[in-house]
């Protein structure tokens, strides 16, 4: 795959497009707010995506901007900013408030893809038994065993018999890209668990025919962390405007 191929994964497992192209609901599980316009830059050329809900002249002059920003110009971050960031802020601003709602760093795993099982030997599977017992996954991590079950696969990683991180899908839905969610203990410090965890849901993923990916906003330490842990180096970024 491309690097733009990965941008369209990426935003298809962010989003639920309508029959125009136009994103009008999150795909995964979220309550806030859908953005207005979303803007993927690789080195092999950029994508974006606009809301159902924006008129059709300003989809023409985002669309515009869009088009003329240049790709990614290295490898590696850092990178600066889009050319025309201000300009699509201004375009946006001319029909409602806006402003940055997200923006960070994509990656997906086929750089180590020969190494995740060596990776993720010490994560398991959430087992039928694990989810008869819901009370440590909504306290610990703010889920309840229901969706977990419904975001499958799943991998949990166990420290002196606690369950200290799990990693499932951003949804429901498998079979194209799909998001890695990463939730470790707030008291649990070390990076290496929610990775382990992460290598071993990707290579899940792959194994059922999915797309394995991953994100991490530019001031999230906690998953730029995981990333770091597994040597996975992005190969692109996003920006969202709500």
């Amino acid at each position: 795959m491309t690097d733009c191929d990965l941008l369209i994964a990426h935003q298809n497992a962010r989003f639920v497009f309508d029959a125009r192209g136009r994103f009008n609901a999150w795909r995964e599980a979220r309550s806030e707010a859908l953005p207005r316009f979303r803007l993927g830059r690789s080195r092999h050329g950029n994508i974006w995506s606009l809301s159902e809900d924006l008129p059709s002249d300003l989809v023409r002059r985002l669309s515009r901007l869009a088009g003329r920003e240049m790709p990614l110009p290295d490898a590696l971050p850092p990178w600066s900013g889009p050319e025309r960031l201000r300009a699509i802020a201004l375009a946006l601003g001319s029909h409602a408030e806006t402003r940055v709602s997200w923006s960070g760093a994509l990656f997906h795993f086929e750089s180590i893809r020969s190494r995740l099982r060596e990776l993720g030997a010490e994560s398991r599977m959430l087992s039928a038994e694990d989810l008869r017992f819901e009370d440590w996954l909504g306290t610990d991590f703010e889920i309840s065993a229901s969706e977990v079950a419904r975001r499958g696969p799943c991998r949990i990683a166990v420290e002196h018999g606690r369950v200290v991180s799990v990693c499932f899908a951003g949804s429901s839905d498998i079979s194209a890209g799909v998001q890695a969610r990463v939730k470790t203990l707030a008291a649990h410090d070390d990076p290496a668990s929610g990775a382990r965890c992460l290598a071993a849901w990707s290579l899940d993923v792959i194994e059922a025919g999915g797309i394995p990916l991953f994100s991490a906003s530019w001031d999230d330490r906690s998953s730029q962390a995981l990333a770091n842990w597994l040597g996975i180096s992005p190969y692109g970024e996003a920006i969202e405007f709500i």
